[in-house]
């Protein structure tokens, strides 16, 4: 009977440290691609890795593909492996060790072809399980992957300062045109109340015609074979009108590109603007648009500490010295005696 409690005993007091091995084996999973980027359709190869690990006689791996992920082959490339085989129909590998074991370093090789459609950062999961603890740990790996979609075509209009009465040319560039044999401009958008438009000139480079019509608003370009277009095709002059009120004036244009197949490419437009000034009129210091005894009256209240804001101060500084003193008021005197 004493013998029978004492094997009794010992078991109990077995158990409990048969629990604390599996408990105190922490390990570390990492999955690092052969590239940092790639496109769509391109292969990609992830090595899974271990460290941390304590002794084992065994070991397996859960692969966890993400959207866009084909696993096509799995190799475990662990050291003194007796046996190692990948099994793809359940994207599951497992390996047994030689001997009992500290891995570390290589335990798994996964690769990948890309197959989705949306660009970004695709993700392969693992999930490694070591034995005879029954330890496990995951990890994942990435790729930045790029869409072989095209890049949108856009049209980019410049913006410009001007004051009324002044006649200024905005710059229209395109982006990420590819390989077209014509271009053709149209709509041209302004504010006709405070712009002039006057015709647009084309500047593609390596076109063998090209040309504007003002009546109908609209312009063509052609070239002698298919041609990628990046940069400056066109220059919009617009005259700011006589008495225009100082603002911000938006100004876009369509363009659409033909190819030799006669299909069209569509754009996507980034309007620019005129931004107008008050216009400098040295003497007008009530800024009313006309030079006029008043304007003296005006500039002796400036010069007596009237509110600035109640003036024009660029066209205050009648000399010219940067500066609105009382030289000015002397300067506007003989403005108005001719």
């Amino acid at each position: 009977m004493k013998r029978i409690l004492s094997v009794f005993i010992c078991i109990v007091l077995m158990c409990p440290l048969a629990v604390t091995v599996g408990a105190t084996d922490p390990f570390t999973v990492s999955v690092t691609a052969d590239k940092e980027s790639a496109e769509v359709g391109d292969t990609v190869s992830f090595t899974v890795s271990l460290s941390g690990a304590a002794e084992s006689s065994s070991g397996s791996i859960e692969v966890i593909p993400g959207d866009g992920m084909e696993v096509v082959s799995g190799e475990m490339i662990a050291a003194n492996t007796s046996l190692a085989s990948y099994d793809l129909s359940k994207n599951k590998g497992v390996v047994g060790f030689s001997a009992l074991t500290v891995p570390s370093g290589n335990f798994a090789r996964i690769t990948v072809n890309l197959t989705g459609e949306v660009s970004g950062a695709w993700t392969l999961g693992v999930k490694v399980k070591l034995n005879p603890t029954g330890s496990e740990a995951t990890s994942s790996g990435s790729v930045n992957v790029k869409s072989d979609e095209p890049e949108p075509v856009s049209v980019i209009v410049g913006s410009i300062s001007a004051a009324p009465g002044e006649t200024v040319s905005i710059d229209v560039s395109l982006e990420n045109m590819p390989k077209i044999k014509s271009l053709a401009a149209s709509d041209v958008q302004f504010d006709s109340d405070a712009l002039e438009f006057t015709g647009a000139e084309w500047k593609t480079a390596g076109s063998i015609l090209s040309s504007w019509d003002n009546s109908t608003g609209k312009g063509v370009a052609a070239f002698r074979t298919e041609t990628d277009i990046n940069g400056v095709i066109l220059t919009l002059p617009f005259k700011v009108k006589d008495g225009t009120t100082p603002d911000e004036y938006t100004v876009g244009i369509k363009i659409i590109g033909r190819r030799a197949d006669g299909t069209t490419l569509e754009t996507v437009t980034v309007p620019g603007k005129v931004t107008v000034e008050s216009a400098v009129l040295i003497g007008d210091v009530n800024n009313d648009g006309m030079i006029t005894i008043r304007d003296l009256s005006e500039l002796k209240r400036l010069l007596a500490g009237a509110s600035e804001d109640e003036f024009n101060l660029a066209n205050s500084d009648v000399s010219g010295d940067g500066l609105v003193t009382i030289s000015d008021l002397s300067s506007l005197k003989k403005m108005l005696a001719g």
